[in-house]
């Protein structure tokens, strides 16, 4: 595990909320949850992305395509270590599964790892 003694680790927060979430999975919900979890492994949230009120079943969302093209598919971003989202859920419901897999795929083939704060490291 990563203590305070480490490199400090960056990493890009994800967020979305649809409108059909109940107020559990609200965008401000998340966000606490990420940075408690970016608190206590001592990593540093360099950027958010959000998409409120937006569907999880395609990837068409404007956080999300922002996330991928200024961020992870953008060679001049400033580097970082992991993409925070609260669970699978929040990454998307698509309705193929390998969607989600290989969104996940584009993040690893850049040295950025998907991380479900829920589930941890």
């Amino acid at each position: 595990m990563f203590g305070k003694q480490d490199k400090k680790r960056k990493a890009i927060a994800y967020y979305r909320h649809s409108a059909e979430d109940k107020q559990e999975n609200s965008v401000p919900l998340q966000r606490e949850q990420t940075e408690s979890f970016a608190n206590k492994y001592n990593i540093e949230i360099i950027h958010e992305e959000k998409d409120e009120g937006k569907s999880g079943l395609s990837a068409s969302r404007p956080g999300f395509e922002a996330l991928f093209e200024n961020w992870i598919l953008n060679p001049d971003a400033p580097n970082f270590d992991y993409v925070f989202v609260l669970d699978v859920t929040r990454w998307g419901r698509f309705q193929d599964p390998d969607e989600a897999a290989y969104w996940e795929m584009q993040c690893k083939k850049r040295g950025m790892q998907v991380i479900y704060i829920s589930k941890g490291f």
